[in-house]
């Protein structure tokens, strides 16, 4: 479905002036690009952490493209990788874990940004960064509402679909904290703007008209 909608949005909405080859190339990228926020994704979900062999290969693909591609320009694709691996590495890697003794997010998710901005830019790693934010909020606030588990508290194990307590004396140093991984998040931000950026973002700022 993802092909298709790139195929829709790079090949069959083109400018007439485009050159068919250069169409189907520039789509073939952007396939690769959602395949490997799928990728993040579910192996986010799964182990919590998101694969340098994914997020590393495709940010140096979406910058090495950049000159051959219509958006969003080189200086926007290296001010995004940047700024965007830079943002969250700095801020809620490091100096996070300076302050309050663990990370408020991991490595994956900055190289995951790095990856996103390679391709989109810096509008795109922003809006990224804050659609999945919002996003993530309302899904943690449904979450505990409803009385489901975001993700096992440490401490505990997932078994075919069930989570198992961990025996006492694996967790008697450690604190119950519920985590949530980020990644998909961020994902879904960029795939929202890959496909429908400009749109959202016209609906958006012009309910503050």
């Amino acid at each position: 479905m993802l092909c298709v909608a790139i195929a829709q949005v790079w090949v069959i909405r083109a400018a007439p002036e485009t050159l068919l080859l250069d169409a189907i190339i520039e789509a073939l990228l952007y396939f690769i690009f959602a395949g490997g926020l799928l990728i993040a994704t579910f192996v986010d979900l799964e182990w919590m952490e998101i694969p340098d062999e994914v997020s590393l290969p495709c940010a140096a693909l979406g910058l090495l493209s950049a000159p051959f591609r219509a958006e969003p320009g080189v200086w926007s694709a290296a001010v995004g990788a940047g700024a965007g691996y830079l943002a969250v590495q700095l801020i809620f890697v490091w100096g996070y874990e300076r302050i309050a003794g663990r990370r408020g997010m991991g490595e994956g998710d900055s190289k995951l940004l790095l990856m996103i901005g390679a391709f989109l830019g810096w509008k795109g790693a922003l809006f990224s960064v804050v659609a999945g934010s919002l996003q993530g909020v309302v899904y943690a606030a449904f979450a505990l509402l409803t009385g489901r588990k975001l993700k096992p508290h440490i401490g505990e194990r997932v078994i075919d679909g069930e989570v198992i307590e961990a025996p006492e004396e694996e967790d008697e140093t450690r604190v119950g904290l519920l985590k949530l991984p980020f990644g998909p998040f961020l994902a879904l931000g960029a795939l929202e703007y890959l496909l429908a950026g400009e749109a959202i973002l016209s609906w958006y700022f012009g309910l503050l008209r």
